[in-house]
C-alpha cells in the first residue's frame, strides 16, 4: 500500500508540473475556410500572409474542401491575401494573433473578371544620330527569288525602305507636254 502511495504521489507531481508547461505556447494558430459568393469551397486558393513589422511570410493553399490551417505563427499583427484565379482577391489588413490563440477566419470570395496581359517584345531599333544615311541588307536568296525587270541590280536599292534612285538618269515619270494649236 506505501508503495501504492508513493507513485501516485510521484504521478500527481509530475503531472502538476507538466500541465502548466501546455499553456506556455507563444505561437497562434490561423484558419479557415475559402468560400465563393454562393457558399461553394475553392481548392487550392491561395493565402499570403504577411507580418509587416517584421517581414515574416507564410504562404499556402487552401485544400480540396477549401479549408487551410496556418500553424506556429509568432505573436503579432498580419495582413493576410486571398487569391484565386476568376475572383476578386481578398486583402484583410491588420489581423492580430495574440498568445495561444487559434483563430478562424473564413474568406468570401467574389467572382472577378479573368484579365490577360500580353507582352509584345521586339528589338529595338538602331538609330544612328550621326548620320541620314538609310541601309539595308538584300541576301542572295531574296535576290533570287524577286523577279527583277531586265535583272538590272541597281533596281534592288528600290526595295530599301526610303531609297530613291538619282543616279540612273531614267525620268521615273514621263511627261508630254502639249501645245495649243498643235495637231496630232
Amino acid at each position: 500500500m506505501h508503495l501504492a502511495r508513493t507513485l501516485f504521489a510521484s504521478f500527481l507531481l509530475v503531472s502538476a508540473a507538466v500541465l502548466p508547461l501546455t499553456a506556455q505556447v507563444d505561437r497562434a494558430t490561423l484558419n479557415g475556410t475559402v468560400t465563393d459568393a454562393s457558399g461553394a469551397v475553392i481548392p487550392g486558393a491561395r493565402i499570403v500572409l504577411v507580418a509587416p513589422a517584421t517581414g515574416l511570410n507564410r504562404e499556402t493553399k487552401a485544400s480540396s474542401t477549401g479549408d487551410y490551417n496556418i500553424t506556429g505563427l509568432p505573436i503579432g499583427t498580419y495582413n493576410i491575401t486571398f487569391s484565386h484565379a476568376g475572383f476578386d482577391a481578398v486583402e484583410i489588413q491588420g489581423l492580430t494573433l495574440s498568445v495561444g490563440q487559434v483563430r478562424t477566419l473564413d474568406a468570401h470570395m467574389a467572382v472577378g473578371s479573368v484579365t490577360s496581359q500580353i507582352e509584345v517584345r521586339a528589338p529595338a531599333i538602331e538609330l544612328n544620330r550621326t548620320s541620314a544615311e538609310i541601309g539595308g541588307v538584300i541576301g542572295s536568296q531574296q535576290v533570287r527569288s524577286i523577279p527583277l525587270n531586265g535583272r538590272n541590280w541597281a533596281d534592288l536599292m528600290l526595295l530599301v525602305p526610303g531609297a530613291i534612285d538619282a543616279g540612273s538618269g531614267v525620268a521615273a515619270i514621263s511627261t508630254t507636254s502639249v501645245s495649243p494649236g498643235a495637231r496630232r
